[in-house]
């Protein structure tokens, strides 16, 4: 997964009104990427790591997230690009008041008119423009945007026949969110998960926490991704459900199986929560390895060949089929099962063990490498 030091974010992003996005990751994180459609009317608008989902209906749309500042355009042509309007965007939703998914939503909502929808903390954050954020303070700011509904943790916003609900999972905000909709395709239907990143960053969890409840807040979002039914798993980032080779699978019309995920999800975030410094001595247990409950479809997340390839450990000619965390998910995951994991601790000095035999070898992250901005 991309790494990227807060201390050089803040630093980038200072310069950001004299030179655009300063800093190579955000860069990258934003490369244009062409529009696709994911199952039934769900497509995606966003860019390479920073994500935009586009949910259409006859009566207009529902646009997820708006990226960086600079991602707005992005999205008005990809929708442009896809046949649609952005004028016919009746819905703006956000995932987390953060500079990389909330930039672009003072621009979306200005052209096209839609009313925002958020949670009562973040939509406080989404007002301020990013300022007074509990870790980042005023430095990781955007252009504030005004929320013109506030929904609760449970609660639905519907347009035509198509529902979306919220529920509240925060820790990576106060009012972290993960949206959840049904996606009919054909004659089938698809429960898809939007899960707002529920990632712990370098924040202090013991002692001074970096606000009051955070830890409890975590674990409270860990219960929750790990009970909602998931046919489809999309989130805020790319590199959380291996964006890139999905989006190579689908518009290539490959037949993929789709595979619940959110324990997935859960599993490594939880890992990274229960890895910060300030959290050790209140270790969680890891969460059950989902079921493999695979059928057909076209907007899945993972072929059989590929499911089979990831229990072995190796794929094709011993290169991983997956990213390198994806892997090291899959080996916490099943050892996390396994009456070996009695045994062998998962985890040595807060590193991941490395790969089964044939897979690569991870080294540790070098010391005073920063957090992921997620």
């Amino acid at each position: 997964m991309p790494k990227i030091n807060v201390t050089i974010a803040v630093i980038c992003i200072g310069l950001k009104g004299a030179f655009g996005q300063a800093d190579e990751t955000s860069r990258n994180w934003n490369k244009p990427v062409a529009p696709f459609r994911i199952v039934g009317n769900l497509y995606y608008v966003g860019a390479t790591e920073v994500t935009s989902f586009l949910i259409t209906t006859p009566h207009g749309h529902s646009l997820l997230d708006g990226g960086f500042v600079e991602t707005a355009p992005q999205i008005e042509r990809n929708i442009a690009q896809l046949g649609f309007k952005l004028q016919d965007v009746k819905i703006l939703l956000n995932s987390h008041a953060h500079f990389d998914h909330a930039g672009g939503l003072a621009e979306l909502k200005q052209k096209s008119g839609a009313k925002l929808i958020a949670s009562a903390l973040d939509a406080e954050l989404l007002w301020r423009g990013g300022h007074g954020d509990f870790r980042f303070g005023d430095t990781l700011t955007f252009p504030p945007v005004v929320a013109d509904r506030i929904i609760g943790d449970g609660e639905s916003t519907q347009l035509a026949d198509q529902e979306l609900t919220a529920y509240l999972t925060p820790g990576h905000t106060k009012g972290n969110t993960t949206w959840m909709t049904k996606i009919n395709d054909g004659t089938k239907t698809y429960e898809v998960v939007f899960a707002g990143s529920p990632t712990a960053l370098d924040y202090q969890l013991e002692g001074k926490e970096s606000y009051p409840g955070i830890a409890a807040d975590f674990e409270k979002t860990f219960a929750v991704l790990k009970k909602l039914p998931c046919d489809i798993f999309l989130s805020d980032h790319g590199s959380f459900f291996s964006f890139e080779q999905k989006r190579r699978a689908v518009t290539s019309r490959i037949r993929l199986s789709i595979r619940p995920v959110t324990n997935v999800l859960c599993a490594i975030t939880k890992k990274s929560f229960t890895r910060n410094s300030a959290f050790r001595k209140k270790r969680l247990d890891p969460p059950d390895r989902p079921q493999n409950n695979c059928v057909g479809g076209t907007g899945c997340l993972r072929s059989r060949h590929e499911e089979n390839n990831l229990h072995a450990g190796r794929a094709g000619r011993g290169r991983p089929l997956l990213p390198s965390g994806a892997h090291r998910i899959d080996n916490l995951l099943r050892r996390a099962n396994s009456a070996r994991s009695k045994k062998r601790p998962d985890r040595v000095d807060g590193h991941f063990r490395t790969n089964p035999a044939g897979a690569p070898q991870h080294r540790r992250r070098p010391e005073g490498g920063g957090p992921d901005f997620r």
